[in-house]
């Protein structure tokens, strides 16, 4: 392992637990800003918001059912 990848927080899972709210947040509004309705492909969201491809689209589902 070399020093950049010791430096960098982004890795650390117990970091990426605790941002994971704040980062599918941002993601969401991202997609809301740039006036983009599509759906969000859970693949892409897990790999932005570091969780697995499951949880993302468990996530997008509930969001969903709450604004019908």
């Amino acid at each position: 392992m070399n020093s950049s990848e010791i430096d960098d927080i982004t890795i650390d899972p117990e970091w990426q637990a605790e941002q994971v709210d704040r980062l599918l947040g941002f993601e969401l509004l991202q997609q809301a800003i740039h006036a983009r309705y599509q759906p969000i492909d859970a693949a892409h969201l897990a790999d932005k918001v570091a969780l697995d491809k499951g949880m993302a689209y468990r996530i997008v589902q509930s969001i969903q059912r709450n604004f019908k």
